[in-house]
């Protein structure tokens, strides 16, 4: 056997050395299958694909705050983080209509469900 052969042997050995230690190590993790290959786990919450259209000027404000200056560009991802982000908090957020506590009329106050429930007793104590 000639000596680059030998040599390529011993970094292949090598190679499959690091790896089949690396999956010991990771099948030690408690939730962790042994099998080195597994794939993976499926999503409960699978996403899907939804289209919007945004009027220019929306689009560039929301490219310009979503900018990473290391890419130079939007990074990956960003949009529906942004959106999935921003439809949670509508979903756990509350409207509250001041008006029957003798504000003027279109006087509302949104925030996080229980912060506003907790404002709505402390207003109806009050009056």
């Amino acid at each position: 056997m000639s000596s680059e052969s030998q040599r390529a042997r011993l970094g292949n050995d090598l190679v499959k050395g690091c790896l089949l230690g690396y999956y010991r190590l990771r099948s030690k993790i408690p939730g962790r299958k042994s099998y080195p290959f597994m794939s993976r786990r499926p999503n409960l919450d699978r996403p899907t694909r939804l289209e919007l259209k945004l009027p220019e000027t929306l689009r560039a404000r929301l490219d310009l705050f979503l900018f990473s200056m290391l890419e130079g560009r939007v990074p990956k991802g960003k949009y529906q983080e942004f959106f999935a982000a921003r439809t949670r908090e509508f979903f756990e957020s509350r409207e509250l209509d001041l008006a029957p506590f003798g504000f003027p009329l279109g006087y509302k106050v949104s925030g996080q469900k229980d912060m506003i429930d907790a404002l709505e007793r402390k207003l109806k104590n009050v009056t």
